[in-house]
């Protein structure tokens, strides 16, 4: 049950930065429109980021056989929103954000599995998952089996 709920964060964590991204794009183009370029500039990225982060948080289940706790997902997104609207005064505000997202692609880029028995992971979780194929040539095969 932990590894469904995890996802239904992944999920809802995803949702949430898409529709942050769109306010950000319909605000961007009308200060576009009204000739403020550096708050349509600002606006724009900032929508792109969101955007992006919706469209590849979605997938990291996929990717890393996992699904991050509920913490790290609701800390990733935090990190990134309040890093955007740092950004004008700190340069390195989104450092925070990269840090952790990175951190949780590091074991999958080895070639590890990051599930535990219960299929979510976190940093606390150091137990190496069982090893097992996820699936087998013999169920694949489209000829009949005799």
């Amino acid at each position: 049950m932990s590894f469904y709920n995890a996802v239904v964060w992944v999920l809802y964590v995803s949702q949430v930065s898409l529709n942050l991204a769109t306010p950000a794009f319909a605000a961007g183009a009308v200060y576009g429109a009204a000739g403020n370029v550096a708050m349509h500039l600002r606006l724009m990225v900032s929508g792109l980021y969101l955007f992006y982060f919706s469209v590849m948080y979605i997938q990291l289940p996929g990717f890393i056989n996992a699904a991050p706790s509920r913490p790290i997902s609701a800390l990733l997104l935090t990190a990134l929103v309040l890093g955007l609207a740092l950004l004008p005064v700190a340069k390195w505000s989104l450092l925070p954000f990269a840090l952790m997202y990175a951190l949780l692609h590091l074991r999958a880029l080895r070639g590890r599995l990051t599930t535990t028995q219960t299929g979510s992971w976190s940093p606390a979780s150091r137990q190496p998952p069982p090893r097992r194929a996820p699936w087998s040539w013999r169920r694949l095969s489209p000829l009949p089996q005799s």
